[in-house]
C-alpha cells in the first residue's frame, strides 16, 4: 500500500489520494481497461463515506473502498451489474464533516454479453 501522509500514528489522506484509490479499485480487473471521464447526464451514481484517517494500515482506504463496492454489489437489483463490470467511470471525492470523505463513482455503459464473450477467448 501506498504510504500517505503520517501523523503520529494515524494515516490520513486527502480527497485526490481517495480518488484515485478509489479509480485502482475499479481498475484492478483482468479483462480490459475502465475509461475515466468527467460526469455526464446519463450516468448513474454510487455513494458512500470513508475515513480520511487510519490506524492501522490493512484496514485502511484500499480496504475501505474495496468494502463499499461489494457492499453496492450485494444490495444491487438483479438487473444491474457489478459495480466493477461497466466501461466508464467518473470519480469525485469531497470532503464532508467530522473527519470522514465522501465518494461518488458515476458510471455507465455495461459490459455486454457480446463485449465478456471476446474477454473470455
Amino acid at each position: 500500500m501506498k504510504k500517505y501522509v503520517t501523523e503520529g500514528n494515524l494515516i490520513t489522506i486527502t480527497t485526490i489520494d481517495a480518488e484515485n484509490i478509489v479509480k485502482e479499485e475499479l481498475a484492478r480487473r483482468s479483462f480490459d481497461v475502465p475509461a475515466f471521464t468527467s460526469v455526464t447526464d446519463d450516468m448513474e451514481i454510487y455513494e458512500f463515506r470513508i475515513p480520511s484517517a487510519y490506524e492501522n494500515e490493512y484496514t485502511g482506504p484500499n480496504y475501505q473502498v474495496d468494502k463499499y463496492l461489494n457492499q453496492r454489489d450485494s444490495t444491487k437489483n438483479e438487473n444491474e451489474e457489478s459495480i466493477r463490470f461497466y466501461k466508464t467511470y467518473a470519480v469525485i471525492c469531497t470532503e464532508d464533516t467530522d473527519g470522514y470523505i465522501i465518494c461518488q463513482i458515476y458510471y455507465k455503459d455495461a459490459i455486454t454479453d457480446e463485449e465478456w464473450k471476446t474477454y473470455r477467448e
